[in-house]
């Protein structure tokens, strides 16, 4: 199974960095977060959630999903996203992984988790 963790060549990081500077002022943490929210961790912003979800729900539909397992699994996995990386932590992340074209192993352990959760 892939893991819904989008490629670069259909998800510009780049316009999001760019698009979203101005959060760059949140705190980075530097301890692992568990899979609850922490109410220091502020949520991402809607754009970011919405174009996640929308590239996330596309490419895993492509690799054999229903649209309803897609749009659950990349719901699990953008609360869990959410509730383990500031905004700050996901984009440098996210960039890291874009070098080398591997799904980072924070990304994997969330997605495994959420397939597990939902059965899939």
């Amino acid at each position: 199974m892939k893991i819904p963790v989008l490629n670069s060549s259909v998800f510009s990081l780049t316009a999001l960095v760019l698009l979203f500077a101005s959060f760059s002022q949140w705190p980075i943490a530097t301890a692992e977060r568990p899979l609850a929210q922490k109410p220091d961790i502020p949520p991402y912003p809607t754009e970011i959630k919405e174009a996640y979800k929308k590239l996330c729900v596309q490419q895993s539909t492509g690799e054999g999903f229903t649209p309803q397992q897609a749009t659950n699994l990349c719901t699990c996995v953008l609360d869990q996203f959410q509730a383990r990386f500031t905004l700050d932590q996901f984009l440098k992340i996210y960039a890291e992984s874009s070098k080398t074209q591997e799904p980072p192993d924070e990304f994997v352990e969330v997605g495994l988790a959420c397939a597990n959760q939902l059965n899939l």
